[in-house]
């Protein structure tokens, strides 16, 4: 016998079972209050799925487009909204959870506590490795040996002839480790092949004839 193994339909038949079965006990306890179970058993299912994952409006919609009755529409909200405050009081949905064990790196909401105090720069690496507009094949070869960086913020000159860089130019982009490998590999060991120019915001080296037409972009 086929059966549904994904989330919603299974959900649902939970909650509407569980529904029907509140509005089965109310029948016994007021006979003659209880006018229409299915009712019970449609608002089980909304509270049943809303607590799994967590929607309130878009999961009202489908639930009253289903039912055609847009009468359902002020219920299904408020059980919505409650299964949510419910359920978040408790843990996370259960796609939040997935996630996470995924291993996904995807921010949340809200920062962590301990965030609100530490400042960018206490977090980030110093000094900062950067590329030049103009840059050299030998320098850039030795720039991929010594670090293991997977970008390079592309910047104008230092504004400061110092040793110790302070400042950076503006930022004219960012290229990655491996588009600088693929240029380098396609270079044809010309002197000067490590000039890059600026092109529509993006950088290419200008002098790099076997480049083939899928040539990377530096974003």
């Amino acid at each position: 016998m086929a059966s549904s193994n994904g989330l919603f339909i299974p959900t649902l038949l939970t909650g509407a079972a569980w529904g029907r079965l509140v509005s089965i006990g109310m029948c016994h306890i007021f006979p003659e209050s209880l006018e229409h179970p299915g009712k019970y058993a449609l608002i089980g299912a909304a509270a049943q799925l809303g607590g799994v994952v967590r929607m309130t409006i878009s999961l009202t919609v489908i639930i009253m487009e289903t039912t055609g009755n847009i009468t359902f529409a002020l219920p299904l909200i408020i059980t919505l909204i409650a299964a949510k405050w419910t359920g978040d009081y408790f843990n996370e949905g259960i796609y939040d959870t997935l996630i996470q064990l995924s291993g996904v790196p995807l921010l949340p909401w809200e920062p962590p506590p301990l965030s609100h105090n530490i400042y960018a720069s206490e977090v980030m690496s110093h000094p900062v490795v950067t590329l030049k507009c103009m840059e050299n094949v030998g320098h850039i070869v030795e720039l991929l040996r010594l670090t293991t960086y997977n970008g390079f913020p592309v910047v104008d000159p230092p504004l400061t002839d110092q040793a110790e860089i302070t400042t950076y130019g503006r930022i004219r982009g960012m290229i990655l480790r491996s588009q600088l490998i693929v240029i380098l590999k396609k270079q044809d060991l010309q002197r000067d092949i490590g000039r890059l120019g600026q092109y529509h915001g993006k950088y290419i080296p200008e002098r790099i004839s076997s480049l083939s037409d899928n040539r990377p972009n530096f974003h």
